[in-house]
């Protein structure tokens, strides 16, 4: 079996799809349990496993396919083929948990679904099945966070926020002529914070301060703040003040 990664296309529950030699299994709609996943943190090139919660509890299992979906990819993105369960080594009957060497990476995964898969909260699964009857059988199903930072992608285990979030709103305070905003406080810290001033939907400056002109007296200026970091969503806030 290769052990490239194939990516599927969308399939109704249980159902398989086929990509290029090898046969991509949907996860079903709801799971029989969860998995964790070992190291929780990696790069795109980063080697891990996953360990489920139990078995494939069925005789009529005899293979595994782990696979990772939803977010926004399209359709589902196989990781390593379908494998035997002899090859972990496990038994269809077995119902305690199953530890499983995940036959590809991520950056693999990237390569073979054709673009880089965007920053998001994915789900992560283990399919059991039989070898040539599509239905899954048994299903185990966590989340994981893919984020893409520059020179490649990075992973974590379960669903983490994807966007820079604000925790302390901005303040803005006059002193003379001059405004001057306070950002306020993100999570996580933001690599960077960029500040646009509006009065009404009109951008009328740019960065920590803004010079009050005569005609702006009694108008409410807004300070709009703009937070960035690498493999998360931008954060946004405002504050607003009514020049003297």
């Amino acid at each position: 079996m290769n052990s490239r990664i194939t990516r599927g296309l969308t399939a109704a529950v249980g159902a398989l799809a086929v990509a290029g030699a090898a046969l991509v299994a949907a996860p079903a709609a709801s799971a029989q349990g969860t998995l964790s996943i070992t190291p929780t943190t990696g790069n795109g090139d980063t080697a891990f496993a996953v360990t489920t919660t139990g078995g494939c509890a069925s005789a009529a299992a005899t293979h595994f396919v782990v696979t990772l979906s939803g977010g926004t990819l399209t359709g589902t993105i196989n990781l390593g083929g379908v494998q035997p369960l002899s090859a972990i080594p496990a038994t269809g009957a077995q119902t305690t948990p199953m530890t499983i060497s995940v036959p590809s990476t991520l950056d693999l995964a990237q390569e073979d679904y054709g673009s880089a898969i965007p920053t998001g909260v994915y789900d992560i699964s283990v399919v059991c099945r039989a070898a040539t009857v599509f239905t899954a059988i048994t299903v185990y199903t966590s989340k994981i966070t893919i984020r893409q930072i520059p020179g490649g992608l990075v992973f974590e285990e379960g669903a983490k926020p994807t966007a820079v979030t604000n925790k302390t709103k901005p303040k803005i305070t006059q002193k003379g002529t001059k405004l001057t905003v306070n950002v306020g406080t993100w999570e996580p810290a933001p690599d960077a914070t960029t500040v646009t001033w509006r009065i009404g939907k009109k951008t009328v400056g740019t960065g920590s301060s803004y010079t009050v002109k005569s005609g702006d007296r009694g108008k409410t200026i807004t300070a709009v703040v703009t937070a960035t970091k690498a493999g998360y969503g931008n954060g946004t806030a405002s504050a607003s003040i009514k020049a003297k």
